[in-house]
């Protein structure tokens, strides 16, 4: 069995595992915090939609490079960040999830280990996609279910001033045709605003749903 800081070990401990986590949060923590596990690694900063989080075994918050946002994947000569008392060796900074940054302190690396680290983050950020559909749909289920509740509910304010018509008509000889065309008439106008409020609900159920699949 490899040993714990083992880069490919810490990986796949990853790989397996962030799918269980329910929150962006406690996935960003978790990627921070396993990383820097790593022997190799000295300190782990990530700039998260979430928040900053920080995982560090030397203290890099005064690295002038943590102020510029990475766009892509790069690999940084500690020679060039003028930290003192530095441990590490390289910085490696990357960009995740559409904008997010972290940043990667190594005492040293090979081609492996840098790649290794870009396919984490390449995990976390579908992990963090995956989240976002899931959150989308159990939206859309509650709004489905609130829907189900108010056309029931408008159900309820059709039948019942239909009932009225039909009574009316029933009865008509003995309370006239004017009181009949009276409570026709009433009850549908009751019954148009009813339908009116139903369409409009179907179009923003629609709507909704509509993008939700288009994301």
């Amino acid at each position: 069995m490899p040993e714990a800081n083992d880069v490919f070990y810490i990986a796949l401990s990853i790989a397996t595992q962030i799918w269980m986590l329910e929150e962006r949060r406690q996935m960003v923590e978790f990627v921070c915090s396993q990383l820097a596990e790593l022997e190799e690694c000295s300190a782990v900063v990530m700039v998260d939609k979430e928040g900053e989080f920080y995982s560090m075994k030397e203290n890099v918050l005064a690295c002038e490079f943590l102020r510029y946002h990475p766009r892509s994947l790069s690999i940084v000569d500690a020679n060039r960040c003028k930290c003192e008392k530095r441990e590490h060796e390289l910085l490696v900074a990357l960009s995740y999830n559409s904008g997010c940054g972290a940043y990667v302190f190594l005492k040293k690396a090979n081609e492996e280990t840098i790649q290794v680290i870009k396919d984490v983050f390449d995990i976390l950020s579908r992990a963090i996609a995956l989240k976002k559909i899931q959150d989308e749909r159990v939206k859309i289920i509650e709004r489905l279910q609130k829907n189900l509740e108010y056309f029931a509910h408008l159900s309820d304010r059709i039948r019942n001033p239909l009932a009225v018509i039909m009574g009316a008509i029933e009865i008509g000889d003995e309370i006239g045709k004017e009181k009949v065309y009276e409570l026709v008439w009433k009850n549908a106008l009751k019954i148009k605003e009813t339908l009116d409020e139903l369409s409009d609900a179907e179009l923003k159920t629609k709507t909704y749903v509509k993008k939700y699949r288009e994301k």
